[in-house]
């Protein structure tokens, strides 16, 4: 991974440690006040970034947040999500990387995902109602 990585944006270091493992991620659309999401796959799994709106110490640490959703009856529910500090270092987006895929590309379950998002040291998994 280029260690140009501390100087770009989270999305511009993710699709570009993507592209260097030959990983081709979903495309990110924008959206309001620092917001990004992938569009829906065939089973309704996509991701959501944001720019967390707090405090300049506190974004230092938790700064984003990535969240990963699966559409269910024309309603999405939130699987996961975790949070990275606001300037992407080489490892954490390597980490990133690995959660986004195996949700996004991999079709990890459910279980499996929650479980990957639970060793993630700022992750947090949701119960689920259907």
């Amino acid at each position: 991974m280029s260690n140009t990585t501390s100087k770009q944006s989270w999305l511009r270091a993710v699709v570009t440690a993507a592209t260097e493992l030959g990983i081709t991620l979903p495309r990110f659309t924008g959206h309001a006040m620092g917001t990004a999401r992938t569009e829906p796959d065939a089973d309704g799994r996509f991701v959501t970034f944001k720019r967390r709106l707090v405090s300049e110490a506190v974004a230092a640490n938790d700064g984003i947040e990535w969240t990963l959703w699966q559409e269910r009856v024309d309603r999405p529910v939130l699987i996961a999500a975790f949070r990275e500090p606001l300037i992407p270092q080489p490892e954490e987006v390597a980490n990133a990387l690995l959660l986004l895929r195996g949700w996004l590309l991999d079709g990890w379950s459910e279980e499996a995902t929650k479980q990957a998002v639970a060793r993630h040291p700022r992750g947090k998994t949701v119960a689920v109602t259907t």
